[in-house]
C-alpha cells in the first residue's frame, strides 16, 4: 500500500468516526440496549451501521433496527 493510499484510508476512517461522534445520543441508546458501555470505532455497510466495541470485547453493529452482536469476527 502506498503512502497516498494509506493517507486516504486514514482520512476516510477519521471522517467516519467524526460522523459517529457527532451523535453521542445514538451511542448512549445502543449502550442502554446492550446493558454495558461501548466505544464507537467506525461505520460499516452501505446502511452506515455504527460499529461499537463493547466493554466485554464484543463487536456490535448498531443502527435503525437496533443492535446486533457480530459473532464471527474473522472478517474484521
Amino acid at each position: 500500500m502506498s503512502d497516498e493510499q494509506s493517507r486516504a484510508r486514514e482520512q476516510s476512517l477519521i471522517s467516519s468516526l467524526a460522523g459517529v461522534v457527532a451523535f453521542p445520543a445514538y451511542v448512549r441508546s445502543f449502550e442502554k440496549r446492550l446493558g454495558t458501555s461501548a466505544l464507537p470505532v467506525g461505520i460499516a455497510l452501505s446502511t452506515e451501521e455504527v460499529v461499537l466495541l463493547a466493554e466485554n470485547g464484543d463487536i456490535v453493529l448498531g443502527g435503525d433496527a437496533g443492535v446486533q452482536r457480530v459473532w464471527d469476527m474473522t472478517f474484521f
